[in-house]
């Protein structure tokens, strides 16, 4: 099916380094759960960013 497709476009679980797979969820539940806001949820995922 892929392969016959106009175009195709991973998941975002899909795309992003297995070292910050868990800290992104993590911080999206904190986001929906209203503990963290927008902008802590970017610091906090920046923090994960390796230098």
């Amino acid at each position: 099916m892929v392969r016959d497709a106009p175009s195709f476009q991973l998941s975002w679980d899909q795309a992003v380094d297995p070292s910050q797979e868990q800290p992104l969820l993590e911080n999206l539940e904190s986001v929906f759960l209203g503990q963290i806001t927008p902008e802590e949820f970017a610091e906090n995922m920046n923090a994960t960013q390796p230098e």
